[in-house]
């Protein structure tokens, strides 16, 4: 099984994106650099590309995402892992501020 380059810090964060003709919500649960779980009642198809949006601070990032495991518990899809593709600073800057906070 292939491990991560970098391990996840554990979130609650709300998160949003748009699919099926809808804006859809769930909750993050974990993160890291390049990637999240995303608990949701809506997951799109493996491979699929979308934006999630979560807030940061007092702002709200967009992060361009690609569905790289669908989740299922109980015959219900119920979340989702995404890659996160370029991620911008902001994000970056947050999630290396989860870190130093793990450390202290």
């Amino acid at each position: 099984m292939k491990k991560r380059t970098v391990e996840r810090i554990p979130a609650n964060l709300k998160a949003e994106f748009f699919w099926s003709d809808k804006v859809n919500s769930g909750s993050v649960a974990d993160l890291s650099e390049n990637g999240m779980l995303v608990n949701t009642t809506t997951c799109p198809p493996l491979r699929a590309k979308f934006d999630l949006s979560i807030p940061l601070k007092d702002d709200v990032v967009k992060l361009p995402v690609k569905v790289r495991r669908i989740v299922k518990n109980d015959n219900t899809y119920d979340a989702m892992v995404v890659e996160i593709l370029n991620p911008p600073k902001q994000y970056l800057d947050f999630v290396s501020s989860l870190r130093w906070e793990q450390i202290k």
